[in-house]
């Protein structure tokens, strides 16, 4: 705020604008007996004439208020504790005629319960070399202070010195409605009929996200209002019912699922999920096999999905047939991740519920964290570890598709 912003013209013989050049003899306090048996302003006109030379006087001038800068606020840091803080500003000019009010600046830590109240005010003045420590306490209605405790412990200046005290009474206004009892008053509750939160208005939100259930399309689990209060487990940005792969990181394309070369293909459907191709192709960039063989290969999905049999050695030897494990590690990859996070709660999750040890791994300057069985070095062992990831029970789980990983050694 501004305060005492303005001016004030005197036009009246009784008002006296003075100016005194210094004089050129000294004088002493008894020169100036005489000042207290002056009867009028004209006195005053004489008795400056006759003790000083070079005396302008006028009766018609203008003085400026004291325009001062105030600042202040509040902080509560913890509980009846508070801190607070003001600071005045003079905004005169130290030239011309004015009152100029010093700057200050105050810091009060202050303990406040209902029926008491301690403070210790410090404020800071004439360019922050002067400091000046007071009191208050307040206990029930009566008050007592000071602004300058110093003032009473000096024998040479005590003109700081002050104090003041009185009471406070306050005025209490009648208790606010509130049928459901939730803390949000009838008039500013949404559901007066149903206790709430604060956070939604005074709307019933049981899962504590700050969503109302009416809005929250997961009501029973928390989550982000980006998301419509639905969680997000894997942070891929899709949740709720639209992420069909809740616990894998994908993308918005694929509703939520795997999707690494970007061609907006599921993984778990890419027949190329390395490489980006086009739908017609399953995700290839040209067809890859013939009717027939597709034919055989969803027999063979659809056998090892309903758990009916497992891969035979022959098939699955012809899998890996091309694979060159002297030069290259193969990793069994089940998701792939940019935030070490996620990695890790996919490996826990993995490890808890299907009792298969999943570690993580990383390649040296890629920034991904891949979950992953082992590494096959030999044939034998990528057929043993396909045998155990290709179960329906695990691919339930990952809601995705085992994909393998090449690294040269």
């Amino acid at each position: 705020s501004i305060v005492d912003l303005g001016l004030v013209n005197f036009k009246h013989a009784s008002a006296r604008s003075v100016s005194i050049s210094s004089p050129a003899t000294s004088r002493t306090w008894s020169d100036f007996d005489t000042a207290d048996s002056w009867t009028g302003i004209n006195n005053a006109d004489t008795f400056l004439n006759s003790f000083f030379s070079d005396v302008k006087t006028d009766s018609s001038f203008r003085m400026f208020t004291p325009a001062t800068l105030n600042i202040s606020g509040d902080y509560k840091y913890k509980d009846h504790m508070y801190l607070s803080a003001s600071y005045s500003q003079s905004l005169m000019r130290n030239k011309g005629k004015s009152v100029k009010l010093p700057s200050v600046l105050t810091i009060a830590p202050r303990y406040e319960k209902q029926w008491l109240t301690v403070s210790v005010p410090i404020s800071f003045s004439s360019y922050y070399n002067k400091v000046n420590l007071g009191t208050y306490v307040r206990a029930g209605i009566f008050y007592i202070g000071s602004d300058n405790l110093g003032g009473f412990f000096s024998g040479k200046k005590t003109n700081g010195a002050n104090i003041y005290t009185g009471f406070n009474w306050p005025i209490h206004y009648h208790k606010l409605e509130d049928f459901d009892g939730d803390g949000v008053s009838d008039d500013e509750d949404e559901c007066p009929d149903f206790p709430g939160s604060k956070y939604t208005n005074g709307c019933p939100d049981q899962d504590g996200d700050k969503i109302a259930d009416d809005e929250d399309k997961c009501p029973d689990e928390p989550g982000k209002r980006r998301t419509g209060g639905c969680p997000d487990y894997d942070g891929d940005g899709v949740a709720g019912d639209e992420d069909l792969c809740p616990y894998l990181f994908g993308d918005e394309n694929t509703k939520g699922c795997p999707d690494q070369d970007g061609d907006g293909i599921y993984d778990r459907i890419d027949k190329c999920p390395e490489v980006a191709g086009e739908k017609r192709f399953d995700g290839c960039i040209e067809e890859q096999e013939s009717d027939q063989e597709v034919i055989d290969t969803l027999i063979k999905v659809i056998v090892r999905e309903l758990n009916l049999r497992d891969l035979d050695d022959k098939s699955m030897s012809s899998k890996f047939k091309d694979w060159d494990f002297n030069k290259y590690e193969y990793w069994p990859v089940l998701g792939a991740y940019n935030d070490m996070r996620w990695a890790a709660e996919l490996q826990q999750r993995l490890n808890d519920k299907l009792a298969i040890p999943f570690t993580i791994k990383t390649i040296p300057g890629v920034s991904k964290y891949y979950v992953t069985l082992g590494k096959a070095a030999t044939l034998e062992q990528a057929i043993a570890i396909q045998k155990v990831l290709d179960r329906p029970n695990v691919n339930s789980e990952l809601n995705g598709k085992l994909w393998w990983k090449k690294v040269e050694k």
